[in-house]
């Protein structure tokens, strides 16, 4: 009978095959030979395609092939059979894995789906992206050729699109459910400017200091200007503003009608967001105690159609153009008249009299300060 040590010598290396004979490594003996493969090789490789198996479970099959041909060897039958067994079960293995994996992947897929929905929900807008939000809105409120006021958010929204990348809005354009977010808040925020604005203007006119017209040019361009006044600015600025504070002071009854509340915080930071509630606001005047704000009777709404009324008349835009001359040179003059500086003032009335400064008040009786008051008991 073989001895089965003899057939598994061939599998073991030099150095142990030595020790196993109980001589040292000088011992001399033949090279190892491969025993006789009861299936070939290719049989095994056709097996392992046929299940789809790895290279590593592959030389798996392989090595139990060559196993099963030791000495006389497994018959081809048993030998096949066995090797069929574990191809099936390492395919089995397989199967399973990619199943778990595929199921992982899906629920996943599935998990992150679920997170961006409720992301763009509630998404909620970087004090960055607020910022930048109202700085443009404010820019363009402020800019000399605006005649439309209550549409400028389409104008804003226009222009965060065009500098998405410096406004820090990428991720916003191109996501519906943020996008009609975002058109909200430039709602909310035009809503806010244009208070703002507006109760810069009534302040100007009829507040406990009120402005010349180039005082107020030059502050309101500090606070809306992008930018700010810098050296010098444009005529345009000037002209424009002098039609606000004309308008504002020959309709004194809508002065202090605003659109929509606005956050108290908004004036003062730029970069704060606009109150999340767009309620109206109760009037203190006569004409609309106890009401609500007719729609097209706020001030903005009303200068709008100043504007449109305007434009018709005088055939242009251009509030520099030759049509608009004469009445631009009156506004003018009228402001200084009303509100004239502190030259103006001294040469119109050296004296003061004594309850005049008592009071702190520098202003003739027939100065701002009157004109303030007087137009204040209109708006009380």
């Amino acid at each position: 009978m073989t001895n089965r040590n003899d057939g598994l010598a061939s599998f073991m290396p030099l150095a142990t095959l030595a020790a196993h004979h109980g001589g040292g490594t000088d011992v001399s003996f033949t090279e190892p030979s491969i025993p006789q493969l009861v299936l070939s090789p290719l049989f095994v490789d056709n097996l392992a395609k046929d299940f789809g198996l790895t290279a590593v479970q592959r030389n798996h099959v392989h090595t139990c092939a060559q196993l099963g041909s030791v000495n006389e060897g497994l018959t081809k039958a048993d030998l096949s059979t066995r090797l069929f067994m574990l191809a099936v079960c390492y395919s089995e293995s397989n199967e399973m894995r990619r199943a778990a994996e595929r199921n992982n992947t899906e629920n996943l897929a599935q998990l992150l789906e679920d997170l961006r929905v409720r992301l763009d929900d509630g998404y909620t807008f970087t004090r960055d992206q607020m910022r930048s939000i109202r700085s443009q809105a404010q820019d363009s409120i402020y800019e000399p050729t605006r005649t439309s006021f209550m549409s400028m958010h389409n104008d804003v929204l226009q222009k965060l699109r065009d500098n998405k990348g410096p406004t820090k809005l990428s991720n916003v354009f191109g996501n519906p459910s943020r996008e009609k977010a975002l058109a909200s808040l430039v709602k909310k925020t035009c809503s806010s400017v244009r208070n703002s604005l507006r109760q810069d203007i009534r302040n100007s006119i009829c507040g406990d200091t009120p402005s010349t017209l180039s005082t107020f040019t030059y502050t309101s361009a500090s606070k809306f200007k992008r930018g700010g006044p810098g050296l010098s600015l444009d005529i345009g600025y000037t002209i424009h503003n002098a039609h606000l504070r004309r308008f504002a002071i020959e309709n004194p009854s809508i002065i202090g009608v605003e659109d929509v509340v606005e956050d108290e915080d908004s004036n003062d930071d730029p970069g704060s967001s606009p109150a999340p509630a767009s309620k109206k606001r109760k009037l203190n005047t006569a004409a609309h105690a106890g009401g609500r704000i007719p729609k097209g009777k706020d001030f903005w709404s009303q200068v709008d159609a100043f504007f449109a009324t305007k434009i018709h008349e005088f055939g242009s835009k251009n509030l520099q153009s030759p049509g608009w001359k004469e009445y631009n040179s009156e506004t003018i003059r009228r402001d200084e008249q009303r509100f004239p500086n502190d030259n103006q003032q001294r040469e119109a009335s050296p004296a003061v009299s004594s309850s005049e400064s008592a009071s702190g008040s520098n202003a003739p009786r027939n100065g701002p300060a009157a004109a303030a008051s007087n137009l204040f008991q209109l708006l009380a």
